[in-house]
């Protein structure tokens, strides 16, 4: 299966997730979208050097992935798409910062190896989290959330059509990679041909675009894309904000790595 059918397969998987009625599925896409902003904002505004102090975090996302009866092992597998540009901007860290923050045994710890290990685990849990966010409201109820929070109209419907449309863009890509590879016996894409190819390509999506377009307008639409249900929030959404605010609160300003490390020396 070529690397363009497999992310269709992921957002058909996303899609498919997004189904199930679960206690987190029930759940406000407005209460969702706004715990995991809240999940995200609390993860980054740490230091660049505590690296500790964001394991506490991951439990949210074995809980949450849990009720939802949602693999994580295949989240992990999606996210692993953003690791070469984590790594690739947290790299050069331990190169150009060598300064010893602390020893472990008598393996030293430098300032440049905790803020690459910090920024490696503040975007992997941001991209789950979002991730996660999605496979469990949907991308339908997710622009409602959107537009809920005060989104402007025009970047709601930007980010719903973009994630709906871009499994047609790749079917198109998919087309014309496969049509080219019969004429050249297999032979891979050389150089010469990517010009022809992306042209090829551009012209395509904007031929298919523009049908989807008049189709749309045909159906009514005037620039709004109203969709997704519209519950209105409960005792149990309630419930859902305040702890998850609450633990992320106390986690961002209590050390709950040293507490809990404390109580099993039995210094606390």
């Amino acid at each position: 299966m070529s690397n363009i059918a497999k992310s269709s397969q992921n957002l058909r998987w996303m899609d498919n997730q997004s189904d199930k009625n679960t206690i987190i599925h029930r759940i406000n896409p407005v209460v969702k979208l706004v715990v995991s902003l809240i999940y995200i904002f609390t993860i980054i505004s740490f230091d660049n050097y505590s690296p500790q102090r964001l394991i506490p975090f991951i439990f949210y996302i074995f809980i949450v992935s849990s009720l939802a009866e949602i693999s994580l092992i295949h989240l992990l597998k999606l996210s692993a798409v953003s690791l070469p540009l984590i790594i690739g901007i947290g790299i050069f860290n331990p190169i150009f910062n060598r300064e010893v923050a602390y020893y472990i045994g008598s393996i030293p710890i430098s300032f440049g190896m905790l803020s690459f290990c910090t920024l490696f685990i503040k975007s992997l849990m941001t991209v789950i989290s979002g991730l996660l966010l999605v496979a469990t409201t949907g991308i339908n109820n997710l622009g409602m959330a959107l537009r809920k929070i005060g989104l402007p109209k025009i970047f709601a419907v930007q980010i719903m059509l973009t994630y709906r449309y871009i499994t047609v863009f790749m079917e198109e890509v998919n087309t014309t990679l496969t049509a080219h590879s019969l004429r050249a016996n297999n032979k891979g894409v050389s150089y010469k041909s990517y010009g022809y190819l992306v042209g090829n390509i551009l012209l395509r999506t904007i031929d298919r675009s523009q049908k989807i377009y008049e189709a749309m307008c045909l159906r009514g639409f005037h620039g709004d894309y109203v969709t997704g249900k519209n519950p209105k929030i409960n005792k149990t959404d309630i419930i859902y904000l305040a702890v998850w605010s609450s633990l992320f609160i106390f986690i961002r300003y209590f050390n709950l790595s040293q507490i809990i490390g404390n109580l099993i020396i039995g210094e606390f």
